[in-house]
């Protein structure tokens, strides 16, 4: 059984040229990208955060608030309004790793007034900070020295001891520098960089590739076309027997041979009636049909299995006598009188006949008679079908046979023609034993010589 992986691998492999379409349109995004990449100038300065009590992990979390407060959108403008500079620079704050520090770098891509624009931001975020901090230490001392103004507002007075210690408070709170920014003084040099070429080729052609393979995985997976056994299995239900593969020449036809000499043993297993009568059909034209069956035949008459070979499309006429004539009873022949040729004794065929009027119907009962003849005169019958979907009799061969095996052919046959011929099948009684998936039809070759063997115009009596 194939496996996922292998199932992902061959939806892809089966659609390479998405893949490789989003591999192309990643390559020339990079090349262009990587052409018109402007030279970036950046110029840095440095923060850290101010505290006599906390231990500097501790500070560099604040640090990290900061950080993110002087990159909100909203609130540059008031920055660069303080530090006045130009629209032009933009400008990053990223907190060092464990470090109370921040450092702003500003870029552009000019050098006009880059060399003290990230010091001139740094002391902007530095001063609105600060500013904010004093705000509220001014506002505490007030809230501390209230009471006293009040005593001295009623014309009181204020013990000397509480004007020490009130003193002795406010000068404690101005000399709090919890959470205040300082500048680290520093000569940071205008730096020059370009984006490097190769990555800047290399990201979006792995970007594209990696789209491309998710877009042909999704498609495989939204396909109603079968592209794998697993496809069959997982959506039908019914098994894969055995997969032909295409390819031309010796390797290819040996791989053939091999399948349908696999499909012949699995006919073969003790567990299948005998004698049998198994329908060959499709859910639409197909030329694996023809050749499949013929293939099957003659193998298991190659085995010494007594096998008649019968062509029940009668959508169109045959050049001689067969099936329509013995079905619609124009004609009469025995299906024991029919002769083998010489060189396969154990091989017996009928061939489609004439195609019968238009205005005539060859009921069920004809045909279960017919298909009842062939387990009396033979071990192994394969009754080649027309389309399921397209013809009435088809549908009856494969109720009257002890089984029917569908013939998909590969990212061809869909879902809702497999669902539509099981529903047929299951409206006659009939059983679908699996399929088979089959690569390039016009690939096949049949096991001997095309053609009928001796067909039923050899026999056939006047009625």
């Amino acid at each position: 059984m194939t496996t996922n992986f292998q199932v992902h691998i061959d939806r892809i492999r089966r659609r390479v040229w998405i893949v490789v379409a989003f591999a192309i349109l990643g390559l020339v995004i990079g090349l262009y990208s990587a052409y018109n990449a402007d030279t970036t100038y950046s110029s840095k300065a440095a923060l850290t955060v101010l505290s006599d009590q906390r231990a500097p992990e501790q500070d560099a979390i604040l640090g990290q608030g900061y950080a993110e407060v002087f990159n909100d959108p909203a609130y540059q403008p008031e920055l660069r309004r303080r530090a006045g500079v130009p629209e032009s620079i933009t400008f990053t704050a990223l907190p060092t790793l464990a470090s109370p520090i921040v450092g702003i770098t500003a870029s552009a891509d000019n050098t006009d007034q880059l060399s003290d624009a990230a010091a001139k931001m740094s002391i902007a975020l530095r001063d609105s900070v600060n500013d904010a901090l004093q705000l509220g230490r001014d506002a505490t001392v007030a809230t501390v020295q209230k009471p006293l103004d009040d005593i001295r507002a009623a014309n009181g007075i204020v013990p000397e001891q509480a004007l020490v210690n009130l003193q002795d408070r406010i000068s404690e709170l101005n000399a709090n520098s919890t959470n205040e920014l300082l500048a680290i003084p520093m000569d940071s040099a205008i730096s020059e960089s370009k984006p490097d070429p190769v990555m800047a080729i290399a990201l979006p052609l792995i970007g594209g590739l990696v789209i491309g393979c998710f877009v042909a995985l999704a498609m495989g997976a939204l396909s109603r076309r079968f592209t794998s056994e697993f496809d069959v299995t997982n959506r039908t239900g019914l098994p894969v027997l055995t997969e032909v593969p295409g390819g031309r020449g010796k390797k290819g036809a040996a791989a053939r041979d091999r399948s349908l000499g696999q499909l012949a043993n699995t006919l073969a297993n003790p567990n299948i009636p005998r004698p049998a009568v198994v329908a060959i059909a499709s859910t639409s034209h197909s030329e694996a049909v023809q050749s499949i069956a013929r293939s099957l035949a003659e193998i298991r008459a190659g085995q010494g299995v007594s096998t008649i070979l019968v062509d029940a499309d009668m959508r169109e006429s045959g050049p001689t006598p067969g099936l329509a004539e013995y079905l619609s009873r124009v004609v009469t022949f025995h299906i024991s009188d029919v002769t083998s040729r010489p060189n396969m004794p154990y091989l017996r065929e009928i061939g489609r006949g004439s195609k019968p009027d238009n205005r005539q119907q060859i009921g069920s009962e004809r045909i279960n008679a017919a298909t009842a003849d062939l387990r009396h005169n033979s071990a192994f019958a394969v009754v080649v079908t027309s389309p399921l979907l397209e013809s009435a009799e088809a549908q009856a061969f494969c109720g009257a046979a002890d089984f029917t095996i569908l013939i998909l052919e590969r990212s061809k046959s869909t879902t809702t023609e497999v669902a539509a011929a099981q529903r047929l099948i299951d409206h006659v009684d009939g059983h679908v034993l699996g399929t088979v998936l089959v690569d390039a039809p016009e690939t096949l070759q049949t096991a001997s010589r095309p053609g009928p063997v001796v067909t039923a115009a050899d026999v056939v009596h006047t009625a």
